[in-house]
């Protein structure tokens, strides 16, 4: 699992706008990769990233990564599809009684692999997923693409961008 790559929806941002406005055609590299950082801006201030997400703009595209705690794997896909890979064994948060004996309690706070074995599809979805949840939206770069729901925020950022 790796990052998820976004391309600029250009041509849909300009016909958004007036597309004969001299500032419209002016989506030089810097400005484009200013819309960028903005529509990640967007999809973070709405509450669709999961938490911890980070970004970053190479020539067209904007790539997010998504870690958690105690894990080198960047999760963006696994968040952005809303997917469950498995097998997974719930971990609890371990607490000793004064007698030394050990007991779980409350929800797993994260879930494992039985070693040696690959993880593959269960067919669930994460039940979480929602604006301002851990896990983020499933999907959310479709908000931020012609038609969704954060498509005219955007389309209004990268006009103030536009307009300098």
């Amino acid at each position: 699992m790796g990052a998820i790559e976004f391309r600029l929806p250009s041509r849909a941002i300009r016909e958004a706008l007036d597309n004969t406005a001299d500032y419209v055609q002016r989506i030089a590299e810097a400005r484009r990769t200013e819309c960028l950082y903005a529509i990640a801006d967007v999809l973070d201030e709405n509450g669709y990233l999961p938490t911890g997400t980070t970004w970053d703009v190479e020539g067209n595209l904007l790539y997010f990564y998504t870690y958690k705690e105690d894990s080198d794997e960047d999760l963006a896909h696994y968040f952005h599809q809303g997917l469950i890979y498995g097998p997974n064994i719930p971990v609890f948060r371990e607490y000793a009684y004064s007698d030394g004996r050990r007991y779980g309690i409350g929800e797993p706070y994260r879930f494992v692999s039985p070693k040696g074995q690959k993880k593959h599809l269960t067919g669930e979805y994460i039940a979480s997923q929602g604006p301002y949840s851990p896990t983020g939206v499933s999907h959310w770069t479709e908000a931020v693409e012609e038609g969704g729901e954060l498509f005219d925020e955007v389309v209004e950022r990268c006009e103030e961008i536009l307009r300098r």
